[in-house]
């Protein structure tokens, strides 16, 4: 479970000391938080420094352990096998440490089915969200720093601008289909592509190439680019208006609106606006355009009938997102500043503004869901969204998008694991037996520990800012219950004996006892400050409470709730865990970074390990007798051995590890990643059971006769012409595309696993009108830095001074290339085919210097090359970088910064400025 201190980190402290500068900003005490002023609540918002490329599916992982078939030769105490990614729901073979900071950039309604597609710049996905009931239902993986979005009604589908371009690689542009939430194509545009607009006119789409100052045309019949305009330097956004045709784009760096006429895709107009225009939305109840100014705060109305500014409207500090309702014919714009944190509504009859709702920190995008009269704004700095009521105009709730997995819980009754989400106000259940999510389930605000009660196979949520247990029965995964504790519950322990659970309440510092067969309080026993890790020792019916800023463990007899001992620890315990076969007490000591060893039989201390880094959660391990500890700080799981207490061993985990625990039917230990957004899974590989089993996959869809492939991800490939791919495979776990020859079809990949037993798998085609193309990269070694190279694909060639030539656009099919001669230098190999077969893929070239180079010239010579040569490189070089200066100096105030993370809240919004609840 999360630990509710400043980490002291390097990573962790960076973030804490943001979410202070926050806190220090809008005047929020620690103390009215329920936390203590020597420890505030650490925000976990991790940005993350780089972005990889589309996932093409899961890695291959090793077979899991199980308690009958452990590998003697490896490890005892285990690896990590598997990582589940919460974010996007996927399993990655070993230690894979995502990031899980979000920043939702820009929201598109739906009409068809009423949900909201929010684009999220840093975790490149888009989130989906059910405008009915709130929730997340769907997370879809795009590209790389996806920017803005719009739904296209004419094709139900949704486009998604992702921006990232770098060297040869322009923008492209995600088609999801709104109905299935699948991506369905890939288009290539222009470079940082960001804004994106519908012409429900002609079905076009028109986005905007910040970086190539021009507007790509899609048409949304064949989600093909139909043609470029040129338009105003560094343009942002765009806005359709249905009166006249015309798409006005907002071009940020020359503070004007170039003006498209849809029907000619021509330019007709140029507006100016004010200081860095940037984002635009139609009123079509008067014909108006509204224009945001960055820089200037304020709103440029323009007629649309004239191509004139009628006015100027005076908002908040940094206007970025807009978006019109036409139910009450008002407009509504983000303010993108830490000060403002609000969205100012406008009266479209009489251009004046009507009030200033509270928003999450650093609003961006903006979208009115129609079928509930609501306002989205999508809170970039927040990670959530806010939403507004449209009929009065006022806050409504938070809707949160973030995933910080804190407390695991294993449901023994059926294998279940059940992961708490601090900031999701959700739980993550996960199948213990395939490790796949299974749902995901809403709790009370800030889910912070779970325990399972194997009396009436329920599962008890301490809900941390809104002081209560949520009760979901494991059977069904629904919740039937909330049971009121104390202040800032944050760890629950099951007592078997009696069927009662122990609650510590770390704002009130005691403990609530709760009767699991009436879910009802029975008593409450005050203990030491701060009050966190709990745990119930079977062997002598005591538990055992951590208390963090006394330095003790309260120990009460769990029959008669009376407190029975007080045992002296380390500095700042927080963790507890009980070892059923040593009958021994282990409390993880956070600021002491070591583990206090306690006999149950005697309630004394008896030994002490150190561990790593803020030590926190713990689980044990009943098949192997060892203890894991989660070290937040360290990033990793210490390993004690409970015959010696002594440190068996260390593993590599996510960022923030401080939720652990066992899960018995598989023998694995889950280690919940706070910052990562993860979860960790321990286990021993074992020896192979099944070392030939049949898979066979079944395809419908095709036509007869169409050949298709199965590509594994450990580079096998199986093909057919029939309906059927069979082959062989060992024990373990798998993941594979499809192909066929065919491009007009096309297969999601998936994953399968063989324990010793065949396997069958069924997959469908479906016959799309997008082809999806790919990169081939070309990447070499043997020359010297910056010699200039050159490939020929299919008739084009690229050349490069760096290591890597890339070709984007590369259809399924079989390739010829040529590399170019340099002189003094063989290439390996200097041609052949490259085949592509629903994956971007990377070809070798290697360099070798040439027996028969030529001498050396003795003509004079300049940077290494004839004089006159030489010195032509070097004015060029000097006429490269003034234009780069002067291009830095032009763009530096264009894109924004990203902002500092905001620090968690609770409860009701605040008034002014409100944060994340």
């Amino acid at each position: 479970m999360m630990a509710i201190r400043v980490p002291s980190g390097s990573r962790a402290w960076a973030a804490a000391v943001a979410a202070l500068v926050v806190l220090s900003a809008i005047g929020i005490a620690i103390v009215a938080l329920g936390v203590r002023s020597s420890s505030p609540l650490d925000s976990g918002l991790s940005q993350r420094a780089s972005g990889a490329e589309p996932s093409t599916g899961f890695a291959t992982s090793p077979a899991r352990g199980h308690l009958d078939a452990r590998d003697p030769a490896a490890a005892p105490f285990g690896s990590v096998l598997d990582t589940l990614t919460l974010l996007n729901s996927t399993l990655v073979g070993g230690n894979f440490v995502p990031e899980n900071g979000l920043g939702p950039d820009s929201v598109a309604y739906d009409s068809a089915t009423a949900r909201l597609f929010v684009a999220d710049y840093v975790s490149d996905n888009v989130i989906v969200v059910n405008g009915a009931t709130d929730s997340i239902v769907g997370q879809v993986a795009v590209g790389r720093e996806p920017y803005g979005i719009a739904y296209d009604s004419g094709n139900g589908y949704v486009y998604v601008t992702n921006s990232y371009s770098s060297g040869s690689h322009p923008g492209n542009v995600t088609v999801i289909n709104g109905a299935t939430d699948v991506v369905v194509g890939w288009i290539p545009v222009g470079y940082y592509p960001v804004g994106i607009a519908y012409d429900s006119a002609n079905g076009y789409l028109y986005v905007t190439n910040g970086d190539n100052s021009t507007v790509s045309v899609i048409n949304g019949a064949t989600n093909s680019v139909v043609d470029t305009v040129a338009v105003g330097n560094a343009p942002d956004s765009a806005a359709f208006d249905s009166t006249n045709g015309y798409v006005y784009v907002t071009n940020y760096d020359s503070d004007n609106v170039t003006v498209i006429n849809g029907a000619t895709d021509a330019t007709v107009a140029s507006v100016g606006a004010g200081t860095e225009p940037w984002a635009s939305t139609f009123d079509s109840a008067n014909g108006y355009v509204y224009v945001t100014n960055f820089d200037s705060d304020n709103v440029t109305v323009i007629n649309g009938a004239t191509d004139t500014v009628v006015t100027n409207v005076a908002v908040g500090i940094g206007p970025d997102g807009i978006a019109y309702d036409g139910a009450n014919k008002y407009v509504y714009v983000a303010n993108w500043n830490i000060t403002s944190t609000n969205v100012t509504v406008i009266n479209g009859a009489t251009d004046s503004v009507v009030t200033s709702v509270p928003a999450g920190y650093y609003p961006e995008g903006v979208a009115v869901d129609s079928a509930t009269n609501v306002v989205y704004v999508a809170d970039y700095g927040s990670g959530n969204l806010t939403k507004i009521d449209a009929a009065t105009n006022t806050f409504s709730e938070w809707v949160r998008l973030g995933v910080y997995p804190d407390g695991i819980a294993y449901d023994s009754a059926n294998g279940d694991l059940f992961v708490t989400n601090f900031y999701s106000d959700n739980v993550t259940v996960v199948d213990g037996g395939t490790n796949g999510v299974v749902r995901w389930v809403g709790a009370g605000g800030g889910p912070y520990a779970a325990a399972f009660d194997s009396k009436n196979g329920y599962v008890y949520v301490a809900d941390y800012f809104t002081d209560n247990l949520t009760v979901l029965n494991g059977a069904t995964d629904a919740v039937v219950g909330s049971v009121p504790v104390g202040a800032g519950p944050d760890s629950v322990a099951y007592d078997s004996a009696n069927g009662y659970l122990f609650v510590s309440n770390l704002g009130s510092d005691n403990v609530s006892i709760i009767n699991g067969a009436s879910d009802t309080l029975v008593a409450t026993d005050n203990v030491g400050l701060d009050p966190e890790g709990i745990v119930y020792d079977s062997g002598n019916g005591n538990v055992y409470v951590a208390n963090y800023d006394s330095d003790n463990v309260t120990v009460i007899n769990g029959t008669t709730a009376a407190i029975v001992a007080w045992v002296g620890v380390g500095h700042g315990p927080d963790g507890a865990v009980y070892d059923g076969a040593s009958g021994y007490v282990y409390i993880a000591n956070w600021i002491t970074d070591n583990v206090t060893v306690i006999n149950g039989a005697t309630e004394t201390v008896v030994g002490s390990v150190t561990v790593g880094l803020e030590p926190y959660a713990q689980a044990f391990d009943s098949s192997n007798g060892y203890v894991y500890v989660a070290n937040y700080d360290s990033d990793s799981v210490s390993v004690i051995n409970g015959s010696t207490d002594s440190l068996a061993g260390t593993i590599e985990v996510g960022y923030g590890p401080d939720g652990a625990a066992y899960d018995s039917g598989n023998g694995d230990v889950y280690i919940a990643n706070y910052e990562s957004g993860s979860v960790s899974i321990i286990g021993v590989i074992v020896t192979s059971v099944c070392s030939e089993c049949s898979v066979t996959f079944s395809e419908t869809g095709l036509p007869s006769g169409t050949e298709w492939w199965v590509n594994l991800t450990n580079d096998q490939s199986f093909h057919s012409s029939t309906t059927q791919v069979a082959f062989d495979e060992g024990d373990g776990t798998y993941t594979y595309s499809l192909a066929s020859a065919n491009s007009s079809y096309t297969a999601p990949g998936g994953g399968f696993t063989v324990s010793g037993a065949a396997v069958t798998e069924s997959v469908t085609f479906s016959f799309v009108t997008i082809t999806s193309t790919y990169w081939v990269t070309f990447g070499e070694t043997g020359l010297p830095s910056g010699t200039s190279w050159s490939v020929t694909l299919s008739g084009s060639m690229e050349s490069s001074a760096t290591t890597s030539i890339v070709f984007t656009g590369e259809s399924n099919g079989k390739h010829p290339f040529v590399v170019g001669a340099v002189s003094g230098y063989t290439a390996s190999p200097a041609s052949g085919n490259v085949t592509v077969n629903g994956a971007n893929l990377t070809e070798s070239i290697t360099f070798s210097t040439s027996t028969s180079s030529p001498p050396p010239s003795s003509s004079p010579t300049f940077l290494g090359l004839p004089a006159a040569e030489g010195y032509a490189l070097l004015g060029g070089l000097f006429a490269v970088v003034v234009a780069a200066v002067l291009g830095v100096l032009l763009m530096r105030r264009r894109k924004k910064p990203s902002p500092a993370p905001p620090p968690p809240g609770g409860g009701s919004p605040p008034t002014s400025p409100p944060g994340p609840s």
